[in-house]
């Protein structure tokens, strides 16, 4: 890289689209969480 305080514009796009990708894993994951402690709640 240029230097360690830039980014180019390809790698800006990759990282940022990394970041959509697994933010949008990690809310499923919650999601997934959220309702199964839900259930779990409701059962007592």
């Amino acid at each position: 890289m240029e230097d360690a305080k830039e980014l180019t514009e390809d790698d800006r796009y990759r990282l940022e689209k990394e970041i959509d990708e697994l933010t949008g894993k990690l809310n499923t994951e919650l999601q997934s969480i959220k309702e199964h402690k839900e259930h779990e709640i409701m059962e007592v």
